[in-house]
């Protein structure tokens, strides 16, 4: 018995420990991306980018996560990365979710199959989105 409440209090604190970890600097490139609800609210989420071609992509561990279905309802959306706020249209492509899963996979490496690991519902349904610049 012990033993077992051994491991679930290193598997929390494992897990607890990734969260912090993954928001800080040496979790690699965290964009904060803005979305807007129905009634107007926006909400912010940290998310990890890539750039394929030039053009930057998120890409959602589970494309019913709330930001994406903010994304489908309002598809404006605003990138905080490096300092500065930009303004994207968010478009999902799903035939593009394989080559982004590897982009970001070769970007963040290990944190990525790390992030898998601690929460398994992160990558239940993966979804790439593509951002293009709008005009502010």
């Amino acid at each position: 018995m012990k033993r077992i409440l051994l491991v679930v209090v290193v598997i929390l604190v494992a897990w607890l420990g990734s969260l912090f970890y993954l928001g800080s600097p040496a979790a690699g490139e965290v964009v904060m991306v803005t979305t807007t609800d129905a009634s107007g609210a926006k909400h912010q989420t940290p998310l990890w980018i890539v750039d394929r071609d030039g053009q930057p992509w998120l890409r959602a561990g589970n494309a019913a996560s709330g930001w994406v279905e903010r994304v489908r309802a309002n598809p404006r959306v605003e990138i905080e990365r490096n300092g500065s706020t930009s303004a994207y249209r968010a478009t999902p492509a799903p035939e593009a979710t394989a080559e982004i899963d590897a982009l970001v996979r070769a970007k963040y490496g290990a944190k990525d199959v790390l992030v898998g690991w601690l929460m398994p519902g992160s990558r239940k349904s993966t979804l790439a989105l593509r951002l293009e610049p709008v005009a502010p």
